[in-house]
């Protein structure tokens, strides 16, 4: 396929009917920064208008009839052509806007996010009510012609952010760039050709006279127009007369107000740079700064600081942050408030002057605490001049910042969350940040409040402003009734036990190669991967390197696309730079459980296939010796595997094909292997690869090997590049692997992996030492880590957040995290390997009675349901086997396709759905409550038991420290309850009877134990079989109790 391709050196035209339209009177654009002119554009005449129109009219009646997902295609190809154009439009940015080439850029890529992000959200159509009697479904229609007006600050990216959502949703668009700017719009439109039919897409260029022709004329049905609040009104006048469908996104006067608990100095350069972005001509941008007087001092010194650092000049210079103004009304307008800097007396904190060099150049200017009433204060510059303004009492600083017309944005900087949170709710504007700004994504509503605009543009919402709604009404019952029995107006259905996910964060449908280049280019020398028992501090810049050359050494070891790669290691930083290095040409990563015995280690190599295999020489204390020897020369091995690596050492044993790491690396730096090599190998790569094998967890017998994608990792631990997420959890199993280190590197956090296998100290050390904001594990680590610290007392306040997986966290342990370590907020996540592996979370904003009890709710983008044993949804409320859907699932077992049909099974609506084997509901606000594996109900005299129930209440007892029930047999009820308890090491173990009236206080009789068994007591082991992930091995547990209730003679044999 070739390279769609027009030609951006001159020839500047508009696009009528799918042609260039030429017009007899021309114009000039200005370059910004030397004030020279650019290459003649067309001026549109009012005939030119009504010709466009005309064919918009024509071309609407097919496109709108075009299938949904042929739109998303047409517009997916789209983005494609505009990112293989990415430098020519990134130079037109710079040249016709003024701004420096980094945030060029940056327009050029987030306009490809945003085409490529809307084609991501679907517009279903809503069943309201479905009955035996009727059907009611609410559904979207295009509205027809739109005018996209398009303003000058952001004139590529707010061009697709109309662009898309018109086309996806069935309508067809005619494009106005500003005269300002017309040259990238008009070169869109151009490309745009390729890709739409005559008529769908056109560009009309003009002076001031095109845009009131387009709001007033009869044929346009919806205008969505980008500007000021005094040009959004009178859009909205001239639209009036048609009673037109009108989106306005206008001017904004947004307030940063700064907590003094904030970190002075990174929030200072944070706030600058909202502030003065784009030399202050955004809408978004922050326009008072509202600092707390006890850092005032601090915080100006600061923020000065940073401002001093920028660099003023020709935005196609290398070193210049800040361009000029773009045109010369706008240069008038701001140059009047430096007028009144003398005029009013104003104190400048930096800057004050306008440059005199050629061009609309502007010193970034700080107004020192100017009076409230100052213009400078309730009236929006656009340009690069701010007030700096005190505040004592919340009450006060939230009545200051509402106190304006607008009502665009603000942010809020606050260490504290939930008081930032609680504050956030206070301000009156469409959009509301805590501790960043101007953070947005193409799957979230954009709109004002108040004069800063009407509707929404983007996410679903925004798609929802392009189109009509229509309610249809089928009635299934006849016309005439042979009865004289009344039909029923309204019927209510009983809700069904059936949620989806959000459709936003949008589904990152890049390759993990592709992000290990992007964050490196983006992250550059923070760091990314930290693990101190090997003394080793990665940045996101050498992750990208040393993967690269890890990735060209499995290359020149003959390995390529789709061939597996294993990995038998504790956590170490190779675990990772490997990882990456499979992912980036496409050799599915396979992790194996480090505590699998050396036969069991053989087998699982056997099973997935393995050409290359790279194991530690010990892992915590365990030596790998004899692991490393059944592997060489196990025959069964051998047919598949072909390199045998080791980290640390050379083997102990004289071994075919058995290499050092080292010199398996130095392969990939001095080897015939070439960059050019390895981008070819990277193109092969396709988002909807395996990139990963894991091996489930083995909770019930012999494990599967899950084929898993992860396309998306979860955002619920609202990470930032500022978060650093201390991972004791192992690698080989997703926790580690998933929600550790990839959702920390897609989010720029540091990850710190504290030593290869859990140790307590370790962690702790790890947490103090890189002050770690997120801690991670199951509950029994963080028990570890409490007796520890009990034993030998630290101060920990920097953790704010925790993530469970595996088990519930009682309340009186989190009680106890919040006492000792400081943690405020909980995640518990459910899922399981093959769902890769979280289907449902719960929310940091989540009160502890759904914190601690719930499984929260779905992630984005995927759904689930409850089914009974017919596989038919339950009401709301009613138990049966979870399913999960989505992107996440995994593509299967490997080379196991009947274990694949079982667990995986399309619905009768051709929708694919993993049956998990786990038993629970869902409440009417879509948390899911697990009950118990199907498998290990307790079925006592033909009732249904659920263990996890039982549990969870045995966990609250102040004493229990682990619980785990299973059934046993019994002749009368054929099973009863068996519960194995470990007391708290720092509490009396409490009496049996004590423990049964406990559970009765909130549960029936039939649910208390009949058996329990204390470990480390009467001949209990002191610890239950586990998998290597955590999780009880409950098949084995039911022998055991079996046993142990035997010797006590109750049991039946």
């Amino acid at each position: 396929m070739t390279k769609p391709s027009i030609n951006f050196k001159g020839d500047f035209v508009q696009i009528i009917d799918g042609q260039s339209a030429p017009t007899k009177e021309t114009r000039h654009g200005l370059n910004p920064a030397n004030l020279q002119e650019m290459d003649k554009v067309p001026v549109a005449t009012q005939q030119d208008l009504d010709r466009a129109v005309a064919s918009a009219k024509k071309a609407f009646k097919a496109w709108s009839k075009t299938p949904y997902e042929e739109r998303c295609e047409s517009v997916l190809a789209f983005a494609d052509a505009v990112d293989s154009h990415r430098n020519e439009f990134q130079a037109l940015l710079t040249a016709e806007q003024g701004k420096p080439i980094p945030q060029a850029a940056y327009e050029t890529d987030a306009a490809i996010e945003w085409m490529r992000g809307m084609a991501q959200i679907p517009l279903p159509e809503d069943v309201l009510e479905d009955t035996e009697q009727r059907t009611i479904i609410s559904r979207y229609t295009p509205i027809g012609v739109v005018a996209a007006l398009v303003p000058w600050n952001f004139p590529l990216l707010l061009a697709t952010g109309k662009i898309a959502p018109a086309l996806l949703t069935g309508n067809v668009i005619i494009v106005k760039p500003s005269p300002f700017t017309p040259y990238g719009g008009l070169k869109l439109v151009e490309l745009a050709q390729q890709f739409f039919p005559p008529g769908v897409v056109q560009s009309l260029s003009g002076d001031d006279k095109l845009g009131p022709w387009m709001t007033s004329h009869p044929g346009v049905d919806k205008i969505s127009f980008t500007g000021s609040t005094a040009t959004g009104k009178a859009v909205l006048r001239s639209a009036s007369s048609t009673l037109k469908r009108v989106t306005l996104e206008l001017g904004g006067n947004d307030p940063a107000i700064i907590f003094p608990d904030v970190d002075i100095d990174k929030t200072a350069e944070k706030v600058a740079f909202f502030a003065f972005l784009n030399s202050g001509q955004i809408c978004l941008n922050l326009k008072r700064i509202f600092v707390h007087q006890s850092i005032y001092p601090q915080f100006k010194e600061a923020l000065v600081k940073h401002v001093k650092s920028y660099t003023l000049g020709d935005g196609s210079k290398e070193g210049v942050t800040h361009g000029p103004l773009q045109n010369a009304p706008q240069f008038k307008r701001v140059k009047g408030f430096f007028e009144d800097i003398e005029k009013e007396g104003w104190n400048v904190a930096v800057g004050g002057k306008i440059d005199s060099s050629e061009g609309y150049f502007v010193n970034p200017t700080i107004i020192d605490v100017p009076p409230e009433t100052s213009r400078i204060v309730f009236e929006e510059p656009f340009g690069p001049i701010v007030p700096l303004l005190t505040w004592s009492s919340e009450e006060e600083v939230i009545e200051r910042a509402n106190d304006t017309t607008m009502g665009l944005g603000a942010s809020i900087w606050c260490n504290d969350i939930r008081r930032a949170h609680r504050i956030a709710r206070e301000i009156q504007a469409g959009n509301v940040w805590v501790n960043t700004h101007f953070d947005l994504t193409p799957m979230a509503a954009f709109g004002g409040h108040k004069e800063s605009g009407i509707g929404t543009e983007w996410g679903a919402n925004g798609l929802k402003g392009f189109c009509n709604v229509q309610t249809l009404f089928l009635n299934k019952n006849p016309i005439w009734s042979n009865t004289d029995e009344p039909v029923p107006l309204i019927t209510q259905a009983p809700r069904l036990s059936i949620v989806q996910g959000p459709i936003s964060p949008p589904l990152w449908n890049r390759t993990l190669g592709n992000l290990v280049k992007e964050q490196a280019k983006r992250r550059g020398q923070r760091a990314a991967l930290v693990v101190p028992w090997q003394d080793i501090r990665l940045t996101y810049e050498d992750l990208e390197y040393r993967s690269s050359i890890a990735a060209k050494a499995l290359l020149n070891a003959g390995l390529n696309h789709g061939d597996t790669v294993g990995i038998f290691a504790g956590n170490r930083f190779e675990y990772i730079e490997l990882f990456l290095a499979s992912a980036r040409i496409g050799c599915p990563f396979v992790v194996f459980n480090t505590t699998n015995s050396p036969h069991e280690l053989c087998s699982a190599v056997a099973r997935s296939d393995c050409r290359a295999l790279f194991i530690a020489s010990s892992i915590g204390s365990i030596q790998t010796d004899d692991h490393v020897y059944q592997v060489a020369t196990t025959t069964e091995v051998g047919a598949c595997l072909e390199q045998l690596i080791m980290f640390d050492r050379s083997p102990s044993r004289d071994l075919f094909n058995c290499h050092r790491y080292e010199d398996f690396l130095n392969e990939g730096t001095n080897g015939s292997m070439t960059d050019e090599q390895l981008e070819r190998a990277e193109t092969r790569v396709q988002p909807a690869d395996v990139l990963n094998m894991q091996f489930t967890s083995g909770t019930t017998g012999l494990p599967k090997v899950s084929m898993l994608t992860h396309k998306y990792v979860g955002h619920a631990m609202k990470l930032s590049q500022d978060d650093v997420v201390c991972c004791p959890p192992p690698l080989f199993h997703c926790f580690g692997l998933v929600m550790g280190f990839l959702a920390s590197f897609t989010h720029g956090s540091t990850i710190v992996f504290p030593s290869d296998r859990f140790n307590t100290k370790q962690t702790l050390d790890a947490v103090e030492a890189e002050k770690a904001t997120a801690l991670l594990g199951v509950p029994t680590m963080f028990i570890s880590e409490l007796e520890q610290m009990e034993s030998q007392p630290r101060k920990i306040t920097t953790v704010r957040t925790g993530l469970v997986a595996g088990s519930p966290v009682s309340p009186s342990l989190m009680d106890k995290l919040r006492a000792k370590m400081n943690v405020q907020g909980m995640l518990i996540a459910y899922g399981m390997t093959e769902t890769s592996p979280v289907t449902f979370i719960t929310s940091l904003d989540d009160p502890d009675d759904r914190m601690l009890t719930s499984l929260g709710r779905v992630l984005p983008h995927t759904a689930a349901k409850i089914v009974d044993t017919r596989g038919h949804t339950v009401p709301i409320g009613e138990r049966g086997e979870i399913c999960t859907s989505g992107f996440a699932l995994q593509k299967g077992y490997y080379k196991d396709e009947i274990k694949t049909q079982e667990a995986m099974r399309y619905d009768e609506n051709g929708v694919l759905w993993m049956h998990t084997g786990d038993e629970g509901y869902l409440d009417e606000q879509g948390y899911g409550f697990i009950t118990g594996r199907i498998k290990d109900l307790i079925i006592r005299g033909g009732e249904n038991l659920s263990p996890s129930e039982i549990e969870n209440q045995l966990l609250r007892h102040p004493a229990v420290r682990e619980a785990c029930v299973v059934a046993v047999k019994d002749k009368i009820h054929g099973e009863v309850v068996a519960a194995f308890l470990q007391a708290c090491s720092q509490e009396k173990k409490p009496s049996d009877e004590d423990i049964r009236e406990w559970v009765l206080q909130n549960l029936s009789p039939v649910k208390v134990p009949a058996f329990i068994f204390w470990l480390g007591h009467d001949g209990v082991d002191a610890e239950l079989p586990k998998t290597g992930s955590g999780k009880y091995q409950k098949h084995i547990i039911r022998d055991m109790a079996n046993r142990l209730a035997g010797r006590r003679g109750t049991a039946e044999d």
